[in-house]
């Protein structure tokens, strides 16, 4: 019986440790064609990045060659940097709701899993936030964006998800989508200049038309969903190693 405990017990633990979540750390990130630095400072002690701390000091966008004399500072941090993209004039940037995509990911594809029921409030969260030097002048809703009528709960889980899928750094224009269960998603085109909406798309894809990020703010979603899953296999595969070996060598003991 002991046995058998002790391997339920590793049993239980293996999806524990299946998904580890990357630490968020301060960055900095070309934009406008390499013109200007946006400086991304995560708040508090815990910050893997001092160096990039001490040499800006605050969260803004810099000229290149300049790090002491910023075209604008700010009180905000998008989490990660493919949520958040700068003008070429540098004046204007757009961000979306940062989610931790993968552990959302890993948690939706363990089997039977119940997702609890979201209730109303969800609509009305920030999808897509403007600023303007640095300030907040536009916020729009998840309902001002995207149809809430296509969404289900497991769209909703930890979520929706907001990704920005290409930018035009001169006219302003950036393509946001929300991945659904599906396979598909829904999408629409926001104008950073004035926070209008257009070309919502419902259940589709993009087609060769969309223009790309470049260095403006790629939408990385799909290398990361495929990262996560090789970790979680080889995590789960080695964890599955370690069990059937344990219960190998519990068995050849007890024989003993």
């Amino acid at each position: 019986m002991r046995s058998a405990s002790v391997v339920a017990v590793v049993l239980l633990a293996v999806p524990a440790f299946a998904y580890d979540a990357p630490p968020l750390q301060s960055y900095s990130k070309p934009v406008a064609d390499g013109k200007f630095v946006l400086v991304m400072l995560r708040p508090g002690k815990n910050d893997f990045k001092p160096d990039l701390r001490a040499k800006y000091g605050k969260s803004g966008l810099y000229p290149a060659d300049d790090p002491t004399k910023p075209l604008w500072t700010c009180d905000w941090c998008a989490d990660y940097h493919q949520n958040v993209v700068v003008t070429a004039d540098g004046e204007w940037a757009v961000r979306v709701a940062d989610t931790e995509t993968g552990l959302r990911h890993w948690l939706l594809g363990i089997e039977g899993r119940a997702v609890p029921k979201p209730g109303d409030v969800w609509q009305d969260r920030p999808a897509v936030m403007i600023y303007r030097k640095g300030q907040l002048v536009h916020t729009l809703a998840v309902k001002d964006v995207f149809d809430p009528g296509r969404f289900t709960d497991r769209d909703l889980f930890m979520g929706p998800v907001m990704q920005i899928d290409a930018f035009e750094a001169d006219t302003g224009r950036v393509w946001v989508s929300t991945p659904l269960a599906d396979g598909t998603r829904q999408s629409a085109i926001v104008d950073t200049r004035n926070g209008a909406v257009s070309d919502k798309h419902n259940g589709g894809w993009f087609d060769d038309g969309t223009p790309k990020c470049g260095n403006n703010g790629p939408s990385d979603g799909w290398d990361r969903w495929v990262w996560v899953g090789l970790i979680g296999t080889g995590v789960v595969g080695i964890g599955a190693a370690a069990v059937i070996g344990l219960t190998v060598l519990l068995v050849r003991m007890q024989k003993r």
